[in-house]
């Protein structure tokens, strides 16, 4: 009875946790990170054309890198990648981390949809799981 009644008090607790939004989700493709993820759109006064341009100049400049934080017990160690994709009509940014352990796989942090709005304007659609600072970092980049 006793073992019955702590197994349904830790599954009540993990639903807690999970509704409240206590444990973070892990996007394993694009399209569940713009499914589950926060979205922000916004338009910017560029061209598509110069939008895409600073995108596919920065990404690998900015966004390759290896995060290590070590502590008390604690060590994080991930490696982040991003892809760009580029068609005439859409442009795709894609931001993956890749621990540097076993016990998780590669899953998508931030995806940034970029679409021509008129000659002189570009629309921006960003898919994020939790690093805002990536969404600044590239709405700079649109904003040139």
């Amino acid at each position: 009875m006793k073992i019955i009644f702590a197994f349904k008090s830790i599954v009540l607790f993990g639903i807690t946790l999970l509704l409240t939004g206590c444990i973070p989700f892990y996007a394993y493709t694009p399209k569940e990170l713009r499914i589950k993820a926060e979205k922000t759109e916004h338009i910017v006064n560029r061209s598509y054309a110069d939008v895409t341009k600073t995108f596919k100049k920065m990404s690998p400049r900015c966004l390759n890198l290896n995060y290590r934080l070590s502590g008390n017990n604690t060590n994080i160690d991930s490696d982040y990648r991003s892809h760009i994709t580029v068609f005439p009509n859409k442009t795709t940014l894609y931001l993956s981390r890749v621990p540097n352990h076993l016990s998780m796989s590669r899953h998508y942090v931030m995806v940034v949809d970029i679409y021509p709005n008129g000659s002189k304007s570009t629309k921006l659609v960003t898919s994020l799981s939790d690093a805002d600072e990536f969404r600044l970092l590239t709405d700079d980049w649109a904003r040139g």
